[in-house]
């Protein structure tokens, strides 16, 4: 059976309105993406049609490029994930490289399109695990769940 093709709208609203997706991203950040969503959607209405975007606000959608940046830490990216992150990055970068060309996002989408690939660089990957370092050894001690034995704890200790 052939695979449905979406475009990345289709896609980013297909993930979240999935009743699972609450378990990866809590349902104000849901909304929050999905008014982006909107933002952008409108914006590219009105680039189309040769409008003025002066009043354009890209600070919402820097701050879920923030929150998917932030959950590439936290949580094990699934397919599906990793299919809306990528989807909603292409618009984000698309909407960046039209209007305000901010580099800081533009590293971030970047970061976060080598991520939903597979394809982290070596730096980032180091950076990504002592960020893991860190929390499994904040946590430790908090709750008898999350004991780390001494030999697991030391081979953290040496990435």
């Amino acid at each position: 059976m052939k695979k449905e093709q979406l475009n990345p709208f289709q896609i980013c609203r297909k993930y979240l309105a999935r009743p699972r997706t609450v378990y990866k991203i809590n349902k104000k950040w849901q909304e929050k993406i999905l008014e982006t969503l909107a933002l952008i959607d409108q914006t590219v209405l009105k680039i189309t049609n040769g409008e003025n975007i002066d009043d354009f606000e890209f600070r919402p959608i820097e701050e879920v490029i923030n929150l998917l940046s932030n959950l590439t830490f936290n949580i094990v990216a699934n397919d599906k994930l990793k299919e809306f992150i990528h989807a909603y990055i292409f618009l984000a970068y698309n909407i960046n490289e039209n209007t305000f060309k901010y580099t800081g996002v533009t590293k971030k989408i970047k970061y976060l399109q080598r991520f939903t690939e597979d394809r982290l660089t070596y730096a980032e990957t180091q950076t990504l695990l002592r960020k893991i370092s860190t929390r499994f050894l904040n946590i430790k001690g908090e709750t008898p769940s999350f004991r780390l034995s001494q030999h697991y704890y030391d081979l953290l200790r040496e990435v």
